[in-house]
């Protein structure tokens, strides 16, 4: 996919860029999607030297306005007329439980849900926001769930739900291997469907202007 490109590699090749690439990633993109193209992007510049920050994109968004990093990959919202963006990729965003959980009534549409305990990432974490963006409209916060448990990162909220400790809202591609074993299912609702971009972000008037 052409929105998909390596790093923005065509334009870091013609922008004669010196030093280490400095950039940030929300935790989901920099734990699930940025290995394989750090790894192909150092084939092609094997001299070149890599530190990607892992946040969440409220943190990286400040981050970018005070110059601590190049760029950023982030999943969460941000004003768009404060920065320079471009679709990095395109993710199904899907309700997951593990495959013996037992909720607490038939699940068909979101409502249903609600008897149920989640477990969600952090205020701030773009995970969470298109869950609490999703929720707003419906008059409902993460709150309204029966129990809601917080916290800091994907791995962390994996291990809990395989240990059957509630449901969750995740990007498919955190739960890829997972879904593909049965160890995980993902929970069919009926009034349900989201998808999200992630996006390529910098500063306006910097060397990734296009």
């Amino acid at each position: 996919c052409q929105n998909d490109r390596i790093l923005k590699e065509e334009l870091l090749s013609t922008k004669q860029k010196e030093g280490p690439l400095d950039f940030g990633a929300t935790l989901t993109i920099g734990e699930y999607l940025m290995a394989d193209r750090i790894v192909a992007y150092l084939a092609r510049h094997p001299f070149c030297k890599v530190r990607m920050v892992e946040d969440n994109t409220e943190k990286l968004i400040q981050q970018l306005k005070n110059d601590e990093i190049d760029f950023a990959i982030v999943e969460g919202n941000f004003d768009k007329s404060e920065f320079e963006f471009e679709t990095f990729s395109r993710e199904r965003y899907i309700p997951v439980m593990h495959s013996k959980y037992q909720c607490k009534k038939v699940i068909q549409r979101f409502s249903d849900l609600l008897d149920e305990c989640l477990i969600t990432r952090e205020k701030g974490s773009g995970t969470r926001d298109i869950l609490e963006k999703y929720m707003e409209a419906k008059n409902l916060t993460v709150f309204d769930f029966a129990q809601t448990i917080e916290i800091g990162g994907i791995q962390a909220i994996k291990r809990m739900i395989k240990k059957k400790a509630g449901i969750t809202f995740v990007y498919e591609a955190a739960v890829k291997e997972e879904l593909k074993s049965g160890e995980l299912v993902e929970i069919n609702l009926k009034d349900f469907v989201a998808y999200h971009d992630f996006n390529f972000i910098w500063n306006r008037g910097s060397i990734y202007q296009n």
